[in-house]
């Protein structure tokens, strides 16, 4: 037979199933945000853009103003926005497997390397994310 708990027992049964369903709740709300900044992701142009622009330093909520093209299989070029914004520059970046790239300054059509802006390192790396 069940026995009814008194009120000061009864108070602590809720205060420790709260506390419980709080700690699950903290600790799920954790991993969903690791899962969400750390956790590679597929590359396609949205993406990879939006990566390209992270790692150059590029205003990455501007990123989708300019874009990525594929130029072969694993070959894109991305063309970001300059930190300073005063113009634009172009990545030629090569996917290393999945979701990871290696980007460097692009050439001019002559094939000559341009003096990069100050502000823009020639070359980067990164990995797309599943929140790019």
């Amino acid at each position: 037979m069940l026995r009814r708990q008194n009120g000061p027992q009864r108070d602590r049964t809720r205060l420790r199933n709260a506390l419980v369903a709080f700690g699950v709740t903290l600790v799920l709300a954790i991993v969903a945000f690791a899962v969400w900044t750390h956790v590679h992701g597929p590359i396609d142009e949205a993406s990879l853009i939006r990566s390209v622009a992270r790692e150059s330093g590029s205003p990455v909520r501007l990123a989708d103003l300019y874009g990525c093209s594929e130029r072969k299989v694993g070959v894109w070029q991305c063309k970001v926005l300059e930190r300073s914004a005063s113009g634009t520059v172009t990545y030629d970046v090569t996917v290393s497997d999945g979701s990871c790239w290696n980007g460097t300054l692009a050439d001019t059509p002559s094939g000559l390397s341009p003096s990069p802006p100050r502000t823009m390192p020639r070359t980067i790396s990164g990995c797309t994310l599943l929140r790019d």
